[in-house]
């Protein structure tokens, strides 16, 4: 057989695997949950909620919270306002997803099966990977698409023009992907160290919020140190992607849990990659090297 040939086989082979993981993804209940979850969390946190208070207390929030609540419900900035989310929001459903991914197979014992009929350990890591790229993905698109929902009916009660910037959306949505699948990414290591589900969301959820956020982030305020670890926290990078993108200055108008102006855009996403470079290949390491049992 010739080298053409066998490596055609070995990449139809590779996408036959990657096929039937993400065909098993889309299955999974577990992950429509996470997906349904998310898309709650940016219509009830970032549209309902602040609606409801816009309405109800503009008297008592005073004329420049309301003008920023109105601002950041508008159709032009919903890629902003979804990106500025992750921070916060999509840290439980990242790591959930990256963890569900990878531990199913070990905590139903169906992993040494799977592997016997793979030829090489590291076509599963990949697999997983894009399985998770994708699922983030689609977690993305539809929380864009019900924010978008959210905005035309706000913009319609209020009477406004319609305003939508494609590029700046487009954009805010590979943010908010990229986010998302960082989360996810540290959750399936997490995954693979563990080979629990359960253990991976505590320990994800334990790095992410106990340690990079009320550690790190509230210590960098009073030391030099902490400061300069915070700069390098995938959390607190993930945080300087909104800023990155808000043109319009609306996020600057509001706190919002875990946005923060640390890096420029370029400099946060180089650390990220980083990140996900460091865990990919600890995690795959892992995947390949640890005995199944």
């Amino acid at each position: 057989m010739s080298a053409v040939s066998v490596q055609n086989r070995l990449s139809t082979d590779l996408w036959r695997i990657i096929r039937a993981d993400l065909k098993g993804a889309m299955l999974r209940p577990s992950i429509r949950i996470a997906v349904l979850i998310w898309v709650l969390q940016i219509v009830v946190f970032a549209y309902c909620i602040p609606y409801a208070l816009y309405r109800s207390s503009i008297d008592g929030i005073g004329p420049e919270a309301a003008e920023a609540i109105r601002a950041s419900l508008e159709l032009p900035v919903l890629g902003e306002y979804v990106t500025a989310s992750v921070p916060f929001y999509g840290i439980p459903v990242g790591v959930a997803v990256g963890a569900i991914l990878i531990c199913s197979d070990y905590e139903s014992k169906t992993l040494g099966v799977l592997l016997a009929r793979i030829p090489k350990r590291w076509w599963l890591g990949v697999s997983r990977l894009i399985t998770i790229a994708v699922v983030c993905l689609i977690m993305a698109l539809s929380s864009f698409i019900a924010a978008a929902i959210c905005s035309t009916i706000f913009t319609v009660i209020r009477g406004s023009d319609f305003e939508f910037h494609f590029g700046g959306t487009m954009l805010a949505l590979g943010a908010t992907t990229f986010g998302l699948f960082s989360y996810a990414v540290l959750g399936a290591l997490f995954g693979y160290l563990t080979r629990s589900i359960l253990g991976a969301v505590m320990l994800g959820l334990g790095w992410t919020f106990g340690v990079e956020t009320l550690c790190i982030g509230i210590l960098s305020g009073s030391s030099d140190v902490f400061k300069f670890l915070h700069g390098f926290t995938l959390t607190g990078n993930i945080g300087s992607l909104p800023s990155a993108l808000d043109k319009t200055a609306v996020l600057s108008m509001q706190p919002l849990l875990g946005v923060n102006t640390l890096h420029s855009g370029l400099v946060a996403v180089v650390i990220i990659v980083c990140w996900l470079l460091a865990c990919v290949f600890l995690g795959i390491s892992l995947l390949c090297r640890r005995d199944v049992a």
